[in-house]
Parts: C-alpha cells; sequence; structure tokens
C-alpha cells in the first residue's frame, strides 16, 4: 500500500467543477482520486480519472528534474488524497532502496541455507548490504581464491573462467557461504562489462543477527520436532487436571504415556462450536498457530479430532498468567519491565513480518514458561491482514482509538497494546480507565494518560511514542518499523535481542515449579461436561479441518 501518510488536500484546496489544480506543472507529489473525476493531461496524453485513479507517482522517486508537465482539472466537484517524496520517505522510505531491499531479498530466497530464515531475518540481511562496483576486465574472484562476502548482481555480466565459459547475470549471486564459514571460488570471476553488485559480509551479518549457523540449527531442532509430533497418539495421551475452562471446553494437563512428555491439550465440543457459528474463527486460530513457530509464542504441537471434539496439544505453560503475578506484586521495577517488554517486541516483529495482527494484548494472554520467560497464547482475535481491518475487537483498556473510532486498523493497534501493558507494569493498572464502557473509550481517545513521578523519562518517552492517537505517527510505524522501537533507549538494558531470543539472558523472576506435574498455579475446576454430553453434528460439517488436522499427521 502507498498510502500510510496520505491526506486529503486542506478544504480551501478542495476542486470545484472546472477548478484546475495545475497547468503545465511538473508534479510533486502522487495524487489519488478519492471522490469526483479529473481531466488530467501527462506529457500530452490525456485521460479521464475517476475515484482510485491517480497520478504523479513518479514524484514519490524524488527526482523532480524528470517529472513530466501535467495539467489536471476537475470535471466534477472532486477531494484528492495527496503523498509528498518527503513523507513517502519518512514512512516507507527511498523508492530506489526498496526496490534494491526486494530485489536482494528475492535473490536470498533463491539461496537453499537461506531458506531456514524468517523474513524479518532476509530483511536484516538486506539491510546491512553494501554496494560495490567492478569495472569491465576486473578480476573479481580467482580461481581457488577465497570470497569474503555474499554478492547479488544488481548490473552487467561476470564471466566464469573453465571449459564452460558461463556467465552470471542481474539477479543471481555469489559467495553465499561466506557467511556461514569460508568460500572460495571453484573458476575465476571476472566482470566482463561494468558491474554493480551488493555485498554482505559474514562479520555484519552476525552482528545484525547472531551465527547464521545457530538459525539453520533452529530450523533442524524445529523439523524433528514436528517429526517427533507426528508420532503422538491421543488415545496414549493420560489426562490430568483441568488447567482452564473455555466457552467450546476445557484445557487439561495431559501426559504421554510413551515419553512421559506433558503437553497441555485444549479439548472443544463440535456442536457448542457449531452452535456459537464460530467454525470460520476457529479454523482460521489454528491455521495461524500453525503457522507460527516462535521462542516467545506459544506452539501448537498437534491437532487432533473425533466425532465430537476437536483437540489442540500445545506445550504447558505452568508459570502462570503474567495477570496474576502482576497483581500480587502490584508493579514491577523498570528492568525487569524492559525483559518483558522486549520480548513483546520480538513476538510483534515476528507476527507483523507474516502479516499477522494479534489485537488482544492483554497480561492474561501472558503465560509464564518455567524458565520465567513469556509466551503469548489464544490468537482468538488474530488475523492475516495485508492493508487495514475494520473489526471491533479487543479488550476495551486496550483497545487502540482507531479501532474504537472504527477508522480501520493495522499492525500499528499491536504497537498500541504494548505501550499499554508497559505502562501498566511500570504503575501496576492501565493509563486509560472508566466508569462504564463509554465512558472509557472516551478517555482513550482524549488519550491524556497521566505518568506518575516513579516512570523515568526513558520509559515515558517509549510509551507516549506507542501511544500516538495517529496510528501513522505510532513508533513501530514507519519503515524501520520493530528496529525503532528496539533501538529506543529504554531498552539499553537488554545485552542483545539475539541472546534474548536465544533465552541466554537470565529471567528477573521464575515460577516456583516442583517439576512438570506442578499445578500450583491454577486453580481448581469441575469438569463441565458433567451432565450435558456433546451432540452429534452434520455430516461434512467440519472437512476444512480434518485437512488442518492431515497437516501435522505428515
Amino acid at each position: 500500500m502507498l498510502a500510510p501518510d496520505h491526506r486529503k488536500l486542506d478544504e480551501d484546496e478542495v476542486l470545484q467543477k472546472g477548478q484546475t489544480l495545475m497547468k503545465d506543472t511538473k508534479v510533486d507529489s502522487l495524487y489519488i482520486v478519492e471522490t469526483g473525476a479529473l481531466d488530467v493531461t501527462v506529457a500530452g496524453k490525456q485521460q479521464k480519472l475517476t475515484p482510485g485513479g491517480f497520478f504523479g507517482e513518479g514524484a514519490l522517486a524524488g527526482d523532480g528534474a524528470s517529472q513530466p508537465k501535467v495539467t489536471a482539472t476537475a470535471t466534477e466537484a472532486s477531494n484528492l488524497l495527496r503523498i509528498t517524496h518527503e513523507a513517502f520517505v519518512r514512512h516507507v522510505g527511498a523508492l530506489q532502496e526498496i526496490k534494491r531491499e526486494q530485489f536482494n531479498i528475492k535473490a536470498l530466497n533463491n539461496i537453499p541455507d537461506m531458506k531456514a530464515l524468517t523474513m524479518a531475518e532476509k530483511r536484516h540481511i538486506a539491510k546491512v548490504m553494501t554496494t560495490k562496483k567492478y569495472s569491465s576486465g576486473t578480476v573479481i574472484a580467482k580461481q581457488g581464491g577465497g570470497i569474503n562476502s555474499l554478492h547479488v548482481i544488481h548490473k552487467g555480466t561476470i564471466e566464469k573462467g573453465g571449459p564452460s565459459k558461463s556467465t552470471l547475470e542481474v539477479g543471481d549471486f555469489f559467495g553465499d557461504a561466506a557467511l556461514f564459514g569460508s568460500a572460495t571460488s571453484e573458476v575465476e570471476l571476472k566482470a566482463k562489462t561494468e558491474v554493480m553488485c551488493m555485498e554482505a559480509s559474514k562479520e555484519a551479518v552476525t552482528k545484525q543477527l547472531g551465527p547464521l549457523g545457530a538459525i539453520l540449527e533452529r530450523e533442524q531442532e524445529a523439523q524433528a520436532r514436528k517429526g517427533q509430533a507426528s508420532g503422538i497418539k491421543l488415545a496414549e495421551l493420560k489426562q490430568n487436571k483441568i488447567l482452564g475452562i473455555g466457552t467450546f471446553g476445557v484445557v487439561r494437563l495431559v501426559q504421554d504415556t510413551k515419553t512421559s512428555t506433558v503437553y497441555a491439550l485444549k479439548t472443544m465440543r463440535k456442536d457448542k462450536i457449531l452452535e456459537m457459528g464460530q467454525f470460520d474463527h476457529l479454523l482460521a486460530e489454528c491455521t495461524l498457530l500453525a503457522e507460527c513457530d516462535h521462542p516467545f509464542i506459544v506452539s501448537l504441537t498437534r491437532l487432533f479430532e473425533d466425532k465430537h471434539k476437536i483437540y489442540l496439544l500445545q506445550a504447558p505453560m505452568m508459570g502462570g498468567e503474567l495477570f496474576s503475578v502482576l497483581r500480587n506484586e502490584k508493579y514491577f521495577p523498570e528492568r525487569r519491565c524492559v525483559f518483558y517488554a522486549s520480548m513483546l517486541v520480538l513476538i510483534f516483529e515476528y507476527l507483523h513480518n507474516k502479516h499477522i495482527i494479534y489485537r488482544d494484548l492483554k497480561p492474561e494472554n501472558l503465560l509464564f514458561d518455567r524458565d520465567g520467560y513469556l509466551k503469548l497464547v489464544d490468537f482468538g482475535f488474530a488475523k492475516k491482514v495485508e492493508d487495514r481491518t475494520w473489526t471491533v475487537c479487543g479488550t476495551p483498556e486496550y483497545m487502540a482509538p482507531e479501532i474504537i473510532l472504527n477508522k480501520g486498523h493495522n499492525k500499528a493497534v499491536d504497537w498500541w497494546t504494548v505501550g499499554i501493558i508497559i505502562f501498566e507494569m511500570l504503575v501496576g493498572f492501565p493509563p486509560f480507565e472508566g466508569n462504564d464502557p463509554l465512558d472509557l473509550y472516551k478517555t482513550i481517545v482524549a488519550n491524556k494518560p497521566k505518568y506518575p513521578k516513579k516512570i523515568s523519562k526513558e520509559a515515558q518517552d517509549l510509551i507516549s511514542g506507542l501511544l500516538s492517537s495517529n496510528p501513522v505517527e505510532r513508533l513501530g510505524s514507519s519503515k524501520a518499523a520493530a528496529d525503532d522501537i528496539k533501538k529506543h533507549v529504554f531498552f539499553k538494558k537488554i545485552v542483545s535481542w539475539t541472546s534474548l531470543s536465544s533465552k541466554k539472558i537470565e529471567a528477573p523472576y521464575k515460577p516456583p515449579l516442583k517439576d512438570d506435574m506442578d499445578t500450583s498455579n491454577f486453580d481448581e475446576f469441575d469438569d463441565p461436561e458433567v451432565g450435558d454430553p456433546p451432540k452429534d453434528t452434520p455430516k461434512g460439517a467440519f472437512d476444512a479441518f480434518k485437512k488442518l488436522v492431515a497437516s501435522f499427521a505428515v
């Protein structure tokens, strides 16, 4: 989408019928017709634009000298949206840089060893790549000589020595092994024409992501876990204590009788799902969970189904909710808040790179593992969104203004909730409260939080940036996305983001657990199915879910 910073023209510039916006002028912005119609002549070619039509897109490149002259006249009363070059660069990035980054990512996608990397990790590599030019005839690499960097060819042709005399062209790459260890050239590589490459060294990549070998090991471990999970059988799971009760069923602690591995088994009744009209919602939630593999998101180990129920097998989070711990301790020291907030940043960086918005961050949806790290649970409101969505959802105290005002929302709503959570962890309660939902919504839209003196200037600056009423200006919404947040001085106490994601930092709090079966952090529940047996459901009603279940058995 091109318009994270679009705006209507000022009121006095709204075009009336017959009014000319510009005449034989080099355009300085991209204009999009919102309502009405215009006759537009670009470089002597006339066209009629209606809502959705646009002109001046070349201005986003910022090369005013090369822009054609434009005449634009309204044939009826019209409103236009306008994006200046400066606004585009500020919120999206320089167009040439974006093109180069996408070109590099496309090349990275073709490198076999890079397939284990997430899109965010590939973007980080693309960002550290620098330009290197070679004149025609330059020997870039000698036969048997070392290559110190990954090279992606953006311009020109490179001739390969040896009997084949083949060439490397635009879009080809070489030296990728240098990012994992050392690389040597089997043949001489010589610039046949003037060549321009973008290069990334092992040192630059390691500084951003840590050793790439560790990432490959991560992928191998994930595949191994998937292989082990495919052998789990529902009948071999011994059911233990109920950990929680939901609308459609219960969550129980279970243990695999073959391996003694402990899991949490979420059981949902098919008849209740259909009665509540929640089948599509549940299918979408499970599909998104199946797509996620992150150290701070509770993974979906396996799916099962039988005649009356659906079963979600997940890792057990026996440390209890962040909500309960926060209520017991009233508030957390800032250093501890930094630790927890850092995990939230990594979670949303991961989800947003998959175009998933979560929309329901709150202390109740963050559980502690036995090491004191947080895990995000409950994807009930999560959704894949490429642009914007208009569904009003979430928990009132954590809802962003644009959701309340039904203006359409995107990933920025998640960064708003991070600001709310940080405030709540530091103070003990959310920044916005009200006597009733309507009063609460008015307070959120007014957006005038009161910061206690104990909140540091650094924390207040971060929270203020995350709680910007304008989602376009909200921290995390620029072209740098999560990187803008990670660079904030509030997070300077984090040793390294790579160490955090690898769980190499000692957690400030570890839940007191005796063993994997310790349920002391959970209340006692009665079985809700006693006296209420499940009913049969229509044939074929869960066929789409069967396909998702089958994908876990591969």
